[in-house]
């Protein structure tokens, strides 16, 4: 489902607060089964937590795509979708898939090259 803008902004605003207090607020997911992702593509190209957590304070409402039920083991609430432009080397950009969850902290659940063509609605 796609948010208003109002509801986005004020999802932006929760999760840039809670990061701006300490980095140590963004929790990003490690898969225990299957394929790591995340953690593939920040060894790939030396991204770490830091340079996540500024990325994730960059985004506005054009990054966002959408907002979906999380459907994962022991989850509920919503999770929020964004889309980001990153340069991964020198002159090398990617766009990135971003999916976020605000608990106590910033959970990110995602942050690796797209799968799939990214929609945003409000670009």
């Amino acid at each position: 489902m796609v948010k208003t803008k109002d509801e986005v902004n004020a999802f932006l605003n929760k999760i840039q607060e809670a990061i701006m207090q300490s980095y140590e607020n963004v929790i990003i997911n490690k898969r225990t089964t299957g394929k790591d992702k995340n953690r593939e593509f920040q060894i790939e190209y030396g991204i770490g937590h830091k340079r996540i957590c500024e990325e994730i304070l960059s985004l506005d409402i054009t990054n966002y795509s959408e907002t979906d039920d999380d459907d994962g083991a022991g989850w509920t609430g919503e999770v929020w979708i964004f889309g980001q432009i990153v340069e991964v080397a020198h002159n090398q950009y990617m766009e990135i898939y971003i999916k976020l969850k605000l608990r106590n902290k910033v959970i990110c659940l995602s942050f690796h090259p797209k799968d799939f063509d990214i929609k945003y609605p409000y670009n």
